[in-house]
């Protein structure tokens, strides 16, 4: 059927696209550590990670008329992280100070570095406290983090793998419903092939759009468990279409008709 065939193509289509995105790419994770720093005076605050970071936010709160910024510093790169000139104006309006939370320049998404300090520069009077770190850092497929060379760039192994049991199930179950009789089976099959077409768009789909969300994990998480089980529904169905016994009437017309086939052989010789 046509509509099989442009479900067959869009699928392969959207697992290649998939598999080549997750090979240049690697997944992050995201941690809030607590600081309870307060500065009154220019400073530089040790921040040695033994890992790297790909982004850097802070929460805290500014008061006074003056002005802060702060910056990290990592083998020969800094980035300002902070710079609180940018909300002055609620800054002036403020008796208590303005709370930030999350707050980032030009470190919401960097370049891996492995960060070793903070600068603060404090400009006139004024307090900054800062009160946690927000920062991402880049996992292996292990979902470890990555204490090696900035360089290294390893796939997302994990989403290759469902992409590949899709497809085993998609192929599968196309194969299976030319040969399966039963038609409970053949439902099973469409649903199969159907499934392992939508568990793909929707999982590239989610990848695209924000790798990190906590709904591109649980669509990964159900592409995963639909595989898995398409593929195990596609060796039982497979294994029941082999055990099962042929039934009477079909086994006589194979029966003739390798006899018709043995009769025209033995024509052809003639």
């Amino acid at each position: 059927m046509m509509w099989k065939k442009i479900v067959l193509v869009a699928t392969l289509l959207l697992a290649v696209t998939a598999a080549v995105v997750a090979s240049r790419s690697s997944p992050v994770a995201t941690f809030r550590e607590p600081a309870n720093i307060k500065v009154l005076e220019s400073a530089e605050i040790p921040f040695t990670r033994p890992f790297l970071v790909k982004s850097l936010a802070l929460s805290g709160s500014w008061e006074g008329p003056g002005f802060a910024q702060v910056w990290v510093i990592g083998k020969g790169r800094s980035h300002i992280v902070l710079d609180t000139r940018a909300f002055q104006n609620a800054i002036e309006f403020s008796a208590y100070g303005t709370h930030f939370d999350g707050a980032c320049v030009d470190t919401c998404a960097m370049t891996a570095m492995r960060p070793e300090s903070l600068l603060v520069i404090v400009s006139g009077p004024g307090v900054l406290l800062i009160d946690a770190f927000h920062f991402s850092v880049p996992l292996e497929p292990s979902g470890l983090a990555i204490k090696r060379i900035e360089e290294v760039k390893s796939p997302d192994h994990s989403v290759v793998l469902i992409v590949v049991l899709l497809v085993i199930a998609l192929l599968g179950a196309h194969y299976l419903s030319h040969t399966c009789k039963n038609p409970t089976m053949k439902r099973v099959l469409i649903f199969i092939f159907l499934g392992a077409f939508l568990a793909t768009a929707g999982m590239f789909g989610a990848t695209l759009a924000s790798p990190t969300s906590a709904f591109t994990f649980v669509a990964k998480k159900a592409a995963s468990v639909f595989a898995a089980g398409g593929v195990i529904a596609l060796f039982v169905i497979g294994g029941a279409e082999m055990m099962s016994p042929r039934a009477p009437e079909e086994a006589k017309q194979s029966v003739w008709k390798e006899l018709e086939e043995a009769e025209e052989e033995w024509e052809k010789r003639k």
